[in-house]
């Protein structure tokens, strides 16, 4: 369980996952009653923790290791702009990948998304 602060965990991670709370978008098929308690107004909300909990997370990867961010969500604004954004703010990490799933009667929709970060990044 990660909180906001790396404490000695800083960098020591090859891989950290961030499977983030969300909008719950892509599962609205499975699960109508998310469609009802859905608030297009809550996405600011969701994406800043989103945005607070995959810093945290970088923070824990090593030089030369790898993070995969996801979401249940088909929503943009918790999926490639949060990728946008966090890219800007953390240049020693790139995109590696990304899925992104619609929901369709064969499986539910879901994000995911593989960053690198540099062999040459700099422990925090």
């Amino acid at each position: 369980m990660l909180t906001a602060e790396p404490g000695n965990l800083a960098g020591e991670f090859d891989l950290v996952m961030a499977d983030v709370p969300c909008s719950n978008t892509g599962v609205f098929r499975r699960r109508p009653d998310a469609l009802w308690r859905f608030d297009h107004g809550e996405l600011t909300k969701i994406a800043a923790l989103q945005h607070s909990i995959l810093d945290a997370a970088a923070a824990r990867v090593a030089p030369g290791g790898q993070l995969v961010y996801s979401t249940c969500s088909i929503e943009p604004e918790e999926n490639d702009r949060q990728m946008e954004a966090f890219t800007a703010e953390h240049p020693d990490f790139s995109l590696g990948g990304r899925e992104f799933l619609l929901p369709c009667r064969e499986h539910d929709g879901a994000y995911a998304c593989l960053l690198r970060r540099s062999s040459r990044s700099i422990r925090r």
